[in-house]
């Protein structure tokens, strides 16, 4: 199939890739690093740092699964409505970035939920328009490329982020006393700052237009 816009979009690529596309893709490496980094070690912070119980662990989860589930459908049609594809995303992004350093503050189950109820909603507003974005920024007979370049480093991140959490949960960060737990999650800002520093992303791809260098 033919691609169209060469000329528009050779201009604005990054290793072979769109702007938006490269971006999006380091964004969601560092987003995933953070969130593997907590995640996995969450539970253990619940119930040997916070003493929560089993049950109302499990309810933190579901809620925020359940959060992030139906917002993915919601903010796709939102997206669609007004036209802000990159309005949507940042705001996701920015929901996940504040909460996440502030578990480290957390001194309840309820904290906790709260916190977790705030990134998985700005996980689902950002997932569909963000995956819009990429699709937008690219000739259609890149996009099987485009989408595999974004999972590829989406799924790096899941992987580095429980080695980087190994690291650190070792002497002489103990566990046992939640110190290693605490300062685990409040380095995480270090890293969360990371997520929008990228370009400031058009919402369309025509809006490149007066922005080409």
């Amino acid at each position: 199939m033919k691609c169209y816009n060469s000329i528009i979009m050779q201009n604005r690529k990054i290793f072979g890739f769109d702007k938006n596309i490269f971006w999006l893709g380091i964004t969601s490496f560092f987003t995933d690093i953070g969130s593997e980094m907590i995640y996995p070690i969450l539970p253990i912070f619940l119930s040997s740092v916070l003493g929560v119980n089993k049950a109302f662990i499990g309810l933190i989860e579901g809620i925020a699964e359940a959060t992030s589930s139906l917002l993915k459908l919601v903010s796709g049609w939102v997206s669609d409505k007004m036209g802000k594809r990159k309005e949507i995303v940042v705001l996701g992004y920015s929901l996940s970035t504040i909460a996440k350093p502030l578990l480290a503050l957390a001194n309840s189950g309820w904290n906790v939920l709260g916190l977790r109820f705030l990134d998985r909603l700005g996980k689902g507003l950002r997932t569909s328009p963000r995956d819009a974005l990429i699709a937008e920024s690219c000739d259609s007979c890149d996009r099987g490329k485009s989408f595999g370049f974004h999972r590829a480093l989406d799924s790096a991140g899941a992987m580095v982020g429980p080695g980087i959490a190994f690291v650190l949960m070792c002497p002489p960060l103990p566990l046992g006393e939640g110190m290693g737990v605490r300062v685990l999650i409040t380095n995480l800002s270090s890293i969360k700052n990371s997520l929008l520093s990228w370009p400031s992303l058009p919402s369309s791809r025509w809006e490149i237009l007066p922005m080409l260098f």
